[in-house]
This record gives C-alpha cells, sequence and structure tokens, in this order.
C-alpha cells in the first residue's frame, strides 16, 4: 500500500523519464544488483552487506509528475530500508555520483574469527565448529561464510587447512545447489578465494554439475557468480577438469547462449572456460 514511507514524487517527470531515471539510479547505487522492467514496474534483487534483498518499484502517473513506489519483496527488512532511501537520496541529486552499495559491515558470527598465526590443530577446530554450523544451523549459514571469506584474507595456512578439510570442503559444495542465493554467493567467494590461493589438483563432475546448473539460473547475477568462479578456476594451469559427457555438453551450451546474450562484459572468461571444457577428454 502507497504512503510517505515507501513512494518518492518525481515532478514534471514523465513515466518513460521515471524509468530511465531509476535504472540508472539502480547500475550506479551497486555492482551486485539485478532487475528487470516493463513500463511502470522494476522487479529485481541486491546484495547489501552480505544480505539479499528482492524488490520491486512501481511507477505511477501522478497530477504533479511521476510517483515511484518501493516494495520489499523478500530478505531483511533493515538493509532494505537502508536500500529505499539510497535510491530516494539518488534520485534527489542533480549529478549521480556511483556509490557500492555492497560494503560489507561487521560480520555477524556466532564464531571467533581465527587469528592467522594459529597453528594447524586451532585452524582445524575452527573448521570443524564451522562445519557444524553449516550442518545444524540453517539461519548462520551465510553470515558464516561471509565470516571464513574475511578470515581467508588474512590467513593463507587457513586456505591450506580449508582445502585439508574433506567435510566442509563437501558441504561447501552442497550449498551451491541451495535455493538461498545469499548462501550461494557466499560459498562461490569463499570458493573464489580458496582457488586464488591454493592449487586446486582437480575439479570433478559434483562441483562443475553444481556450476553448470547455476549457469542456468534464472537471475542475471547468479549466472554471472558462476561464470566469474570457473574462469578463475579455468585460469589454474595445474587442475585438472573431469566430468560425464553430459555435463561438458550442458556447459558447453549453457556457455554458448549467455555467449550470445546481451550481457557481454563476461566474452573473455567465457572463451577462457570453454577452451578448457573442448581440451576435456
Amino acid at each position: 500500500m502507497r504512503s510517505p514511507l515507501n513512494s518518492f514524487l518525481l515532478p514534471n517527470t514523465d513515466r518513460l523519464e521515471a524509468l530511465n531515471q531509476l535504472k540508472n539510479t539502480l547500475t550506479c547505487l551497486s555492482q551486485e544488483i539485478d532487475f528487470t522492467h516493463s513500463s511502470d514496474r522494476i522487479d529485481g534483487l541486491v546484495f547489501l552487506s552480505n544480505q539479499c534483498v528482492q524488490f520491486a518499484i512501481h511507477i505511477h502517473h501522478d497530477a504533479e509528475g511521476v510517483c515511484v513506489e518501493y516494495r520489499r519483496l523478500s530478505g531483511d527488512s533493515i538493509a532494505s530500508a537502508r536500500f529505499w532511501t539510497q535510491i530516494q537520496d539518488l534520485l534527489r541529486r542533480k549529478e549521480r555520483d556511483c556509490m557500492d552499495m555492497d560494503i560489507d559491515a561487521e560480520p555477524l558470527s556466532e564464531l571467533e574469527l581465527p587469528p592467522q598465526e594459529l597453528d594447524s590443530a586451532c585452524l582445524d577446530t575452527y573448521l570443524d565448529q564451522l562445519a557444524t554450523t553449516l550442518k545444524n544451523e540453517e539461519c548462520y549459514q551465510a553470515e558464516e561464510l561471509c565470516c571464513l571469506y574475511d578470515a581467508m584474507a588474512t590467513s593463507y595456512a587457513l586456505c591450506q587447512r580449508l582445502w585439508a578439510h574433506p567435510t566442509l570442503l563437501s558441504l561447501l559444495i552442497g550449498t551451491l545447489a541451495s535455493p538461498d542465493m545469499s548462501l550461494v554467493r557466499s560459498s562461490i567467494l569463499v570458493l573464489e578465494r580458496l582457488a586464488s590461493n591454493v592449487e586446486l589438483a582437480a575439479l570433478g563432475d559434483l562441483e562443475l554439475g553444481h556450476l553448470c546448473a547455476l549457469l542456468q539460473h534464472p537471475r542475471v547475477l547468479m549466472r554471472k557468480y558462476a561464470i566469474r568462479l570457473l574462469a578463475q578456476l579455468a585460469a589454474a594451469k595445474s587442475t585438472r577438469w573431469s566430468m560425464q559427457g553430459m555435463t561438458r555438453r550442458h556447459m558447453l551450451q549453457s556457455l554458448e547462449s549467455l555467449g550470445n546474450s546481451n550481457q557481454k562484459e563476461f566474452v573473455e572468461e567465457i572463451r577462457a572456460v570453454k577452451r578448457v571444457l573442448l581440451a576435456v577428454n
């Protein structure tokens, strides 16, 4: 329902101009945003401090111009309110300076992050606790993986111990199939950081199958995350890829489709992944 809290007036503006202003504003607010639009509505999702918010923006004619109405469809209400405030602030500006909304706040974690100098046993204890959380505490999974991602930035030893922790790695790979987009995103970020620090000996049909499925995700943003991770994995010369013929064919078809779409920003990444796939026996 429209109210002063969720609506904003753009005076002396027609609906097409309002739509274009909103599209430019949303693009400026974050690189981690995905939206579609019609003539009178925008539907999208955005990640704000590692939280996924799905939203809709309706555009109505008004006696004084155009009324923009914001609605949160799902996600954290506080993050959504902050996002709506940023939209309004940027719409008010004559010069729309781009900003990145996905600046991570201090992570909320039930676990104490391991300092870099801890020995392997202490790091393993931390990773054991994290594995237990991923198994049993569904509401904390995405947040804990974001904390792990932050800790990995300052601890090469943690990356090594994670690679040597098959239970946690298995859980991490499994989350790629989750319907929770925040959890999938957090998992991909951890895997990207792991791949940038540790030599991955092999990628099998399970890991590549999950990423293949993500290439067909209905959300463009999730497909972009999958392409980015695949490209990083493809850049590792010592990593051996092995997969069933069906997985390989599906992945090549998905990459071909994405390469022919309007999403042109990952052209080189798609080519790099295809080169590796074509070399797989």
